[in-house]
């Protein structure tokens, strides 16, 4: 495709996002739409986008506070619909907002 970066095909993919879908409640606007990309070892991944884009819904996602409505994605191979237990042992999230102190 034209405008896309090719894969490199010598790094380890660490995280997969295929074709990820959320939709909350009976919204006819999905807050992610069809989100694929890679993200990989030995590289620095800047998730930028406007406000409403999809960011923090994609990364409640991966880190299993929200289910996919479809879509998945893997993370080390590992799939965010039945691995998350395993997964969890080595991921973790910095939110921009303390979520737990006032």
């Amino acid at each position: 495709q034209p405008f896309f970066e090719a894969e490199p095909a010598d790094l380890v993919k660490g995280v997969c996002i295929q074709n990820l879908v959320k939709v909350f409640g009976s919204s006819s606007t999905p807050a992610v739409d069809g989100l694929s990309i890679s993200f990989y070892e030995s590289q620095i991944t800047a998730f930028l986008g406007h406000n409403g884009a999809g960011k923090t819904t994609t990364m409640s996602i991966l880190t299993g506070m929200f289910p996919p409505t479809s879509g998945t994605a893997t993370i080390y191979g590992k799939d965010i619909r039945t691995d998350m237990d395993a997964i969890r042992v080595s991921l973790g999230m910095c939110p921009q907002h303390n979520i737990l102190f006032q």
